[in-house]
């Protein structure tokens, strides 16, 4: 669970929703900027996973063996996200 977690690299997605909603402040309507910011979050997390997907034959000379030896259970993962992601 901890690799699936870290392949989401949660600090750099939730910084780009902050900077969603920040952008959404700057206009005055923070209101409308919610949605966006999740939609942002979601994007940005199937994205930084389905990078660790394509890279894995490259990861595997840094030390970085968990998408290439879960490769079935890593695509799930990623089509779960982009699902999650598709319906904000």
């Amino acid at each position: 669970m901890k690799e699936y977690i870290k392949a989401m690299r949660l600090p750099a997605c939730i910084f780009a929703g902050l900077l969603t909603l920040a952008s959404f402040k700057l206009v005055g309507n923070v209101a409308n900027g919610l949605l966006p910011m999740l939609a942002t979050i979601a994007i940005f997390v199937a994205t930084m996973a389905q990078n660790d997907l394509r890279d894995r034959w490259n990861d595997t000379k840094k030390g970085k063996c968990f998408a290439f030896e879960n490769t079935a259970k890593f695509k799930c993962f990623v089509t779960i996200l982009w699902a999650i992601s598709r319906t904000n």
